[in-house]
């Protein structure tokens, strides 16, 4: 990484793809985005990547303020996010390079102070940011605010997985959001985003994934009931229910774990073909 970072002037900061590793030893949610270049769209509207997978120089960090004391989670985020507002060109290196052990009494796992903090590092993304006196040359005014309540609404759903792995009741964590917000949300995406985050918070071998179903049907109801109310997208909590099923079906009983995964992410984005990303000017569809 350091070698790319050093070699190649096309690139001002370089990260590498992470796996989540259980208590077991097993490799588990394993990523690497792939994108390189302008990649501020990306930290505008969701964590990118975790902290350990970035090397950046020092006098880059300094230039972007460092990290904001104010935050109690996300401030990694928040960092990358106004180093790629400086507009700084990302490179990636497609190795598994980083890992984050799961456990269950983690401190990241505060999900109610995760979604307040992440809500801001959000809405700092979709707006001017004092903190970077030149601003981003396609993004002076942040990225496009039409996407943002999509954006609280996708962090909203990992917090709650977080809670309920912990077993925890999440119906109530979208009051933190305010009035309720529409938006179409993808059941795929929201399965395996509610199914990822429960299984790490739980901090549980695999092994054990299998006997957590009836806790995690009983807490992921209730919460995707009131994110289908929330959301007002109709039939949201039967159609993500499915999936979560599917989920702990599929993962429960096979070991082949990382080609499923991989498979239910595919099934997500092809599902979301739709999708318009604004990039400037015009709209780019994926």
């Amino acid at each position: 990484m350091t070698g790319l970072l050093r070699h190649d002037d096309g690139f001002d900061a370089v990260y590498c793809g992470w796996t989540y590793v259980t208590p077991d030893g097993s490799h588990v949610f394993e990523e690497f985005a792939g994108d390189t270049g302008d990649l501020f769209a990306e930290h505008a509207q969701y964590c990118f990547s975790v902290l350990h997978t970035y090397v950046v120089s020092r006098s880059l960090v300094e230039k972007a303020g460092g990290f904001d004391p104010s935050l109690q989670t996300c401030e990694d985020w928040d960092l990358w996010q106004r180093i790629a507002r400086t507009g700084a060109r990302f490179g990636g290196v497609p190795e598994i390079l980083a890992a984050y052990r799961m456990r269950a009494d983690s401190a990241s796992k505060n999900a109610r102070q995760l979604l307040a903090d992440g809500v801001r590092v959000l809405t700092r993304g979709h707006s001017t940011d004092p903190r970077i006196p030149k601003p981003h040359p396609v993004y002076p005014d942040g990225f496009p605010k039409e996407g943002l309540s999509k954006c609280k609404l996708h962090l909203a759903c990992a917090c709650a997985g977080y809670m309920i792995g912990k077993g925890e009741d999440a119906s109530d964590l979208l009051d933190q959001l305010g009035g309720r917000i529409r938006s179409d949300l993808n059941p795929y995406e929201i399965g395996a985003c509610i199914f990822r985050h429960a299984m790490v918070s739980s901090g549980r071998p695999i092994s054990d994934w299998g006997g957590l179903r009836s806790n995690l049907k009983t807490l992921s109801d209730q919460f995707l009931d009131s994110l289908e109310a929330y959301s007002t997208s109709p039939f949201l909590a039967k159609r993500t229910g499915r999936v979560l099923n599917d989920h702990i079906s599929v993962f429960a009983t096979d070991r082949s774990f990382r080609g499923r995964f991989r498979y239910f992410q595919a099934r997500a984005r092809i599902s979301a073909h739709r999708m318009l990303i604004q990039r400037g000017g015009g709209f780019e569809s994926i």
